[in-house]
């Protein structure tokens, strides 16, 4: 399966973002995850999609993150380049 550089969105408050590989039950598999814990941005999350991580940002390393697909409220393509994340794709 391909993997999409996204931001996902979880139940209780959670932002994960990472290499998203969805798997055909709706779950998805998360790899070189990180939960964002301050966005650092002043115009949301779609800001940190087109322009990838402010020096305000603070991004909390993962590892893998496995999530249910009850627990997805809603996925963002990040469209800025993958380097400004530290992935290669």
């Amino acid at each position: 399966m391909d993997k999409q550089a996204k931001i996902v969105v979880l139940t209780q408050g959670f932002v994960v973002a990472g290499l998203v590989e969805e798997h055909t039950t709706g779950a998805l598999t998360i790899y070189a995850a990180s939960v964002i814990r301050l966005w650092g941005t002043t115009k949301g999350l779609g800001e940190l999609a087109f322009n990838g991580p402010t020096q305000k940002t603070v991004l909390d390393p993962a590892g893998i993150v496995d999530v249910p697909s009850h627990a997805v409220v809603m996925q963002i393509t990040i469209k800025s380049d993958p380097k400004l994340w530290g992935w290669t794709i």
